[in-house]
């Protein structure tokens, strides 16, 4: 959910892998979803509250959206169970295209929003980075000599975090 104020109050993270999900944890997030057991949404609405639109029930209250699984169902079923008004972030690299209702994202006035660049200034993230502990993030440490095994790793998506490879100075 997110405060009137534009912060985020709280934090649910979905993912198959235990992996990542204790990661979130970690990070902070209040709820952590495995959409294996096909409650997603209903576990979600719990947390979130749940919207409508239409006078329908809809399954998630949620604010906002990130998407970064790539995962082409994933996209079509956030737009399917999002309230009025929700804001949905692409971030993952879809590398097929993926069907859309945009009759949904129009009528219930979604908005859709994708990021693959690069900002310009980075004094934000920079500031951002000081307030907030990322080191759980950090799963795997490689020295320079094991760049082949650190990206490796970093490809395994069942790996974990991130890979961070450490140069002696």
């Amino acid at each position: 959910r997110v405060a009137d104020s534009e912060v985020v109050e709280t934090v649910a993270v979905a993912d198959h892998l235990d992996k990542r999900l204790a990661l979130a944890r970690d990070l902070g997030a209040r709820a952590t979803l495995s959409p294996a057991n096909g409650t997603l949404w209903k576990e979600l609405a719990e947390i979130q509250g749940k919207g409508s639109w239409l006078q329908m029930p809809i399954m998630a209250g949620a604010d906002a959206f990130i998407e970064a699984s790539g995962a082409g169902p994933v996209l079509p079923d956030i737009v399917a169970n999002a309230k009025e008004n929700a804001r949905i972030a692409i971030v993952a690299l879809h590398r097929t295209p993926i069907p859309i209702d945009f009759m949904s994202v129009m009528a219930k006035g979604l908005t859709l929003i994708g990021s693959i660049a690069y900002p310009e200034n980075y004094t934000d993230m920079i500031s951002m980075l000081r307030e907030v502990d990322l080191t759980p993030a950090i799963t795997h440490r490689f020295p320079l000599q094991k760049f082949s095994e650190a990206l490796q790793v970093s490809q395994d998506p069942e790996a974990g975090g991130k890979v961070m490879i450490e140069f002696e100075s």
